[in-house]
């Protein structure tokens, strides 16, 4: 079997499917889709167990050790995530969670808050910044704030605190330069007194990690695209576990696409700056808690003379226009995710005003331009894009598309090699030099690159892959990288 090749034996699949549910609270209604085939594959070659059937057993019957259910936990995972991803929330956040919670008679300078799924912690440093930004510091203050998930790999990052451009795309020019320092080419360093405001811990959201949990514990929990992977019965037990964790009038952040009506027992309904979330009831509501529908002041989000933009100081991208264009990108990648580019590229074409010129707007447009065979104009936004930023690695990567598809292959190396120069760890480019030097005859040029592709794809946001991926999903991309890499090292 090739190295990298797929599992066929459906059983053992099925199998590996029950125990991804069993010790993650998982599931996916189509396991080869979801790549789940390769990732049981890689796993049985990895401990190097007869078949996958051995496999799964021996995973099973704990043979393998803690050690195999984080290596699994790694392949899972799906590093989506970067700093103030959907700004309503934070908008909501500090605009008026906070201040209601900051009402609370004897817990005035209280806050402690649990950020589950968080990866390598752009979502837990967000908080501790929006926090910062209302004034939460100081030692007459108790600020707790945890970060959880199951990708030990991930957590490492978190705690190293390093981040590319590419995560802090949603963050404002006056945060990057209060909360970030920038360390390397296109690498910038969370602050220390941002790092020291938050832990972070390896844990299996299903478990009862008495360092986590325990009964109100916590003033807000965000809890952000996870229960989307979720079987049901792992999110009812979740939704208790938070519900439990909760203070009486503590509040509780789920994605946007996530609905959980139907176990949300003990939990109003909220609203505000555009977006929903949910208060755990309290016995008896004082009278400085917030109703369950509020709505922020209008004299509160516009600038005045006396308070020049509190809220764009504090919270980016929180006008309504800057909320609509993250949104409608949502929208275009989800329908790029279910296989309709077409639709996608049309929906962006159809925006207009500030909202069509934003960058990520234009990236978005120029990469499913260049894959609907819409050259010229691709390479148009890419020239536009470099004379904003010349060191656009996203954009130096779609003009050398273009200049590939145009027959240009020395421009084509040329935009691939700046683009890489721009951003070391942008794993696609690599792969695409890899591929380059590969067919130029160069073995030792491509093994490097692929090999720093084969690294670096696994932490690769999916975001990236979908516009980026030409179609292909991060595991196909990965056993792209081991084909070469084997052909590369023959001769």
């Amino acid at each position: 079997m090739r190295k990298g090749a797929s599992v066929t034996d459906p059983i053992a699949l099925k199998q590996f499917a029950s125990a991804v549910k069993e010790r993650f609270g998982i599931e996916t209604d189509d396991p080869v889709r979801a790549g789940w085939e390769a990732i049981l594959g890689r796993r049985q070659r990895a401990v190097e167990a007869s078949s996958a059937f051995q496999y799964v057993a021996k995973w099973l019957a704990g043979q393998l050790g803690p050690e195999e259910d984080r290596e699994v936990a790694v392949e899972l995972s799906v590093p989506e995530t970067y700093f103030f991803r959907y700004p309503d929330h934070f908008e909501a956040l500090g605009e008026v969670v906070l201040p209601s919670l900051l009402k609370r008679p004897g817990l005035s300078r209280t806050v402690r808050v649990l950020s589950i799924g968080c990866a390598s912690g752009d979502e837990p440093y967000s908080l501790a910044i929006v926090l910062r930004e209302r004034g939460c510091t100081g030692s007459d203050w108790n600020v707790v704030i945890r970060g959880i998930d199951v990708n030990g790999a991930m957590l490492s990052k978190a705690r190293q605190g390093r981040y590319t451009s590419w995560s802090l795309r949603s963050t404002s020019a006056d945060l990057r330069a209060r909360y970030f320092q920038e360390v390397g080419a296109r690498e910038f360093e969370i602050a220390p007194e941002i790092r020291s405001m938050v832990d972070c811990y390896e844990s299996n959201l299903l478990d009862d990690d008495p360092r986590i949990w325990g009964p109100e514990r916590y003033d807000i929990v965000f809890c952000r695209n996870v229960i989307i992977y979720l079987c049901q019965s792992a999110i009812a037990r979740l939704v208790s576990k938070v519900a439990s964790a909760l203070t009486p009038g503590g509040f509780f952040f789920v994605g946007h696409a996530e609905n959980l009506g139907h176990v949300l027992a003990g939990f109003a309904a909220c609203t505000a700056a555009g977006c929903y979330f949910h208060q755990r009831v309290q016995t008896a509501l004082p009278e400085t808690s917030v109703s369950s529908t509020w709505s922020i002041p209008e004299s509160r989000r516009v600038e005045t003379a006396d308070r020049p933009s509190a809220l764009s100081l504090s919270i980016p991208h929180a006008l309504a226009e800057e909320i609509a264009a993250q949104r409608a990108l949502e929208e275009v990648l989800e329908l790029v995710r279910q296989d309709r580019p077409g639709e996608g590229l049309a929906r962006l074409a159809a925006m207009q005003g500030d909202i069509a010129d934003r960058r990520e707007i234009r990236i978005a447009k120029a990469a499913l331009l260049v894959n609907a065979g819409g050259v010229a104009d691709a390479e148009t936004l890419t020239t536009q894009l470099l004379a904003s930023d010349p060191l656009d690695a996203e954009a130096w990567y779609i003009r050398a598309l273009c200049r590939e598809r145009s027959g240009d292959r020395v421009g084509a190396l040329d935009a691939a090699e700046r683009s890489g120069r721009a951003e070391p760890a942008f794993a696609l480019v690599r792969l695409y030099l890899g591929l380059q030097w590969s067919r130029r005859g160069d073995r030792i040029r491509a093994r490097q690159e692929l090999g720093d592709a084969l690294r670096l794809l696994g932490r690769e946001p999916e975001e990236r892959l979908l516009l980026f991926g030409g179609g292909f999903g991060r595991n196909a991309l990965m056993d792209v990288c081991r084909h070469e890499l084997e052909r590369a090292g023959k001769g």
